[in-house]
């Protein structure tokens, strides 16, 4: 056995596990490591498990099917390294590890033998943070096959130290039974890799020392379609929090037997959207529930500040509402930083008696936008009085149908009209408890229709065309929009939670371009750069950013948005401060997200397969997230508001280079082939 004063690592033992009848044998090499102080304790306790054989003994039924007719293993036999067979010991409790050693087994006779596990130890007793931890941390390693979790949401966990230094089977079934999850290798090289790869992944504290008691929000206004929020529910689940969801009757998640009952624990129909009043009727509405509610929230912009004030009247976590609703109107967040131009109008006539009474023209390219909308709709460019006049029109057009969507008065309806930067646009994702900054990222955004001056369109310029983790600024920019924007969301009296800033980089030594092979990235500006960088702010969105960019923080940086969120709404500091450790080297991956553009003037019937493999981008793929389910109508681009089939989702272990090839694989060169109806 190896010894350090900080770790333990046993010699390789053999062991023999066998069924109750007899009949199913497995025979495996074990060894066991330990390390109970270290800052890394909690990536650093595991049992090695390799299994060199396994047989069904003459007589008995064949392959799976004996497997699925006598049990589950009943004793285990241990021969420590140099030594002899320990006595069996009966396992007279099953547990899940020896499940999964089991399930292991029941594949065809021609399947490839079970490949090397890494069975995950608690350094020492506390309830689960999250009970999916081992799948969400050990998503797309390239070193495993399967991770899976042994752990209920909120359970207590016991340290799992060697009873002795032996390799006895005491030992290493006391080991096994402790287990909170398993890590399948690839191959045995791949577990020796395993050690560090789980020393970056888990090391975090996934267990807290004190009881986890059960929880319950409510979400006031559920906006979402289901695939776009499921990672938000299954979060909660795992977290062992209840879901109650309060919205409109009708809604998608009210039936009870439909397909979002298993999302939520209730539904609630509540029509007071419309009102002033809209706190005191969540106020009502929630009173009359008949059981404890630890935490509201919204995921409609419009209602944060509402459902803030809410929160505070019941007593319930929250910041303060007028930190929300000084946040979600871009007017006073502009007023923030000094720009040039910052105009706001509640209408045409408004806007021409801002013109007439100005000392000085306005300077041009403007960007005209409403106060309060919820994401980039009715975001315009303009390049001369003409344009300004018609975006400030389609600006208001569109807030005041925002407003009617969402039950809100359309006079509060108002444009702002502000200097356009030039520069690369950014998220800037901060994660804070009680003004302590746990975790930030940026993350590049590739340019929109708008950043140029001759785009066609004159409406709807800003939509959103992907993103890129992460971000490929120079160090010092990163450095400064972190600095800049974590003083803003501060001033606005966010101290706590997960805040979403969108901004751009003024002065960047660096701008998009696109090469000769179409790979469009940031690279050094052309021309001397005149001042230094600053930031130049967007807007603040005091809540976690959306689906697909959320995904990509989870995957590349192993922090889940959705998790800390329901945890913040609950006042849970103990688990948001654990949540927020996320990988402890940092990115893992270079990741983006890319629009799957429509190549049809007419539409048509969406296909079953989309054939990326014919692309090469297979394996590449993370996920994919079409508007459409094959065998649905397509409308002709004219008639969508994207011109595009959906969005996907892209990684790579290379290198950026490497990434936005494949992105530029998906831009330009994926055509999806529309059935005609």
């Amino acid at each position: 056995m190896g010894e350090s004063s900080e770790a333990l690592v046993s010699d390789t033992h053999l062991a023999e596990l066998r069924s109750e009848d007899g009949s199913v044998v497995v025979r495996a090499a074990w060894s066991w490591s330990q390390d109970r102080s270290t800052a890394t304790r909690y990536g650093s306790n595991f049992v090695d498990f390799v299994i060199e054989s396994f047989y069904v003994t003459p007589g008995a039924n064949a392959g799976a099917e004996a497997m699925h007719n006598c049990g589950e293993f009943n004793s285990l036999i241990s021969q420590p390294a140099g030594g002899q067979a320990t006595e069996p010991v009966e396992i007279a409790t099953p547990c899940k590890a020896l499940y999964f050693i089991w399930q292991a087994l029941l594949k065809p006779p021609d399947a490839p033998q079970p490949r090397p596990m890494k069975f995950i130890l608690p350094p020492e007793d506390g309830y689960i943070v999250r009970n999916d931890f081992v799948e969400e941390m050990m998503r797309g390693c390239q070193l495993t096959l399967e991770a899976r979790g042994f752990i209920g949401p909120r359970q207590h966990c016991a340290s799992a130290h060697p009873a002795s230094t032996d390799g006895s089977a005491s030992n290493l079934l006391h080991l096994l039974q402790r287990s909170v999850g398993v890590v399948v290798a690839k191959d045995g090289s791949a577990l020796k890799l395993l050690k560090d790869e789980l020393v970056n992944r888990i090391s975090w504290p996934w267990l807290v020392p004190t009881p986890i008691e059960p929880t319950r929000i409510v979400v006031i206004g559920e906006k979402r379609e289901r695939r776009f929020c499921e990672r938000f529910y299954d979060a909660a689940k795992a977290c062992g929090v209840s879901v109650i969801v309060m919205d409109k009757p009708g809604h998608w998640l009210q039936d009870p037997a439909g397909m979002g009952a298993s999302y939520r624990e209730d539904f609630v129909p509540f029509t007071g959207f419309t009102f002033d009043d809209l706190p005191e009727r969540i106020v009502q509405a929630i009173r009359r529930l008949p059981y404890q509610v630890d935490g509201i929230m919204t995921t409609m912009d419009p209602l944060l500040s509402g459902v803030a004030r809410a929160a505070e009247m019941l007593g319930l976590p929250a910041a303060p509402a007028e930190s929300y609703r000084r946040a979600t109107d871009k007017y006073e967040t502009r007023r923030l930083q000094k720009t040039a131009t910052t105009l706001t109008v509640a209408s045409l006539e408004d806007l021409a008696s801002h013109l007439e009474s100005l000392p000085e023209p306005l300077r041009y390219p403007l960007i005209v936008k409403p106060t309060r909308s919820h994401g980039s709709f009715g975001v315009s460019r303009v390049e001369n009085e003409s344009e300004l006049v018609d975006a400030v029109r389609h600006a208001l057009s569109s807030a005041a149908d925002q407003h009617r969507l969402f039950g809100l008065r359309t006079s509060d309806a108002k444009a702002i009209v502000e200097t356009y930067c030039e520069g690369p646009e950014v998220d800037v994702n901060f994660v804070l408890w009680n003004g302590e900054l746990l975790f930030s990222e940026v993350v590049d955004n590739f340019p929109c229709s708008g950043d140029s001056a001759l785009t066609s369109s004159k409406t709807e310029q800003f939509v959103e065309t992907g993103s890129a983790w992460p971000s490929g600024l120079p160090q010092d920019e990163n450095k400064m929009l972190r600095t800049d924007l974590l003083k803003i969301v501060r001033q606005l009296g966010f101290h706590s939670g997960v805040i979403h800033v969108e901004a751009k980089v003024q002065n960047s030594a660096v701008e998009w371009h696109m090469d000769d092979d179409g790979v469009l990235d940031l690279q050094a500006r052309t021309g001397a750069t005149a001042h230094g960088a600053s930031s130049f702010l967007l807007e603040v969105n005091p809540r976690p950013p959306g689906h697909t960019d959320s995904m990509g923080s989870a995957y590349v940086n192993g922090v889940d948005y959705y998790a800390l969120h329901i945890m913040h709404t609950i006042g849970d500091e103990a688990r948001f401060c654990s949540l927020a450790g996320g990988f402890r080297v940092g990115p893992q991956y270079h990741y983006a997200t890319s629009p799957l553009p429509i190549h049809s003037a007419t539409g048509g019937r969406m296909p079953c397969d989309l054939n990326l493999e014919d692309y090469g981008l297979a394996k590449h793929t993370v996920m994919l997230r079409p508007f459409f389910k094959a065998g649905d109508t397509v409308p002709s681009p004219e008639d969508l508001r994207f011109p595009w089939l959906g969005f996907v989702m892209l990684c790579s272990t290379t290198s950026r280079r490497d990434l936005l090839e494949k992105v530029a694989i998906a831009r330009d060169k994926i055509v999806i082939k529309l059935e005609q109806m």
